[in-house]
């Protein structure tokens, strides 16, 4: 793995993580301590609320506690002790965005062994009287209505601190979603930071408003087609105005083939 680590590193190819933690309660450390430290987001009951991403089934961090970003750091300190040099990292799927929300089963079921999905119950969180871009771009049928928690937590899930006055978390993920990845930038430019000693960045799919002070952030998967490579030249000019300087697109396009010309444009 060293060896592995050292050549990408030589040759600067870049490699990119996911904020969940892997659902191995048997095996795998920092999900065993995860849980053991109460880092990963809830249902109202206390149950974990479990997703399913790119490794598998999977729990989310909450980044809104402070017991969160010291496991965070711990881990991310472990990884590039034992495993890596490291520079930088660069931050995928944190809006959260989880496979499968409310389907059947997710799209790679076939590939990472499991169909299962998480499943949000009715509730005006996540199917609110109004109707939203984040919820009708998922319409498929008249018979299959997009709902708030498509590709992502469940709304009613609790995050944050304990509150006094309740005794449970302070926020719904409805009201703090959008600052999922605001919330994991720092811990993480501060933690790989201290790993290396050095200067660092974070690059980050998911950020908001002042996410800039701490790292950057690339637009995401595009395709290779002269109208996506417009809206990324206007999304890199947006994207100044909200304070995130350090800002990019995937060069050529992520999905389909480019064209020579496109490409070198």
């Amino acid at each position: 793995i060293q060896n592995n680590f050292q050549y990408i590193h030589t040759y600067r190819l870049p490699r990119h993580y996911l904020p969940g933690s892997f659902d191995d309660q048997k095996y795998y450390a920092p999900t065993i301590e995860g849980i053991k430290e109460d880092v990963f987001i809830k249902w109202e009951d206390g149950r974990l609320m479990k997703g399913t991403c790119w490794p598998g089934e999977l729990f989310m961090p909450d980044f809104f506690t402070n017991r969160t970003r010291i496991w965070w750091t711990r881990w991310i300190k472990n990884f590039h002790r034992i495993n890596l040099t490291v520079d930088g990292l660069w931050i995928d799927m944190n809006e959260p965005a989880l496979f499968g929300t409310n389907d059947d089963f997710p799209w790679n079921w076939n590939l990472i062994g499991t169909n299962y999905t998480l499943k949000c119950p009715q509730s005006k969180l996540d199917d609110p009287p109004y109707r939203t871009k984040a919820a009708f771009r998922y319409d498929e049928t008249m018979n299959r209505i997009g709902r708030l928690s498509d590709r992502t937590l469940c709304m009613t899930a609790m995050q944050g601190e304990i509150d006094h006055n309740t005794g449970k978390p302070k926020y719904r993920h409805y009201d703090v979603h959008s600052l999922y990845g605001w919330s994991q930038t720092k811990p993480t430019v501060d933690a790989i930071q201290s790993a290396t000693g050095k200067r660092s960045m974070v690059l980050p799919r998911s950020t908001f408003v002042g996410s800039g002070q701490w790292g950057g952030h690339w637009l995401g998967d595009n395709e290779a087609s002269w109208s996506e490579m417009k809206q990324s030249l206007i999304g890199m000019i947006e994207f100044n105005w909200f304070g995130i300087p350090f800002i990019g697109a995937d060069i050529c396009g992520f999905d389909k083939s480019p064209t020579e010309e496109m490409c070198i444009r």
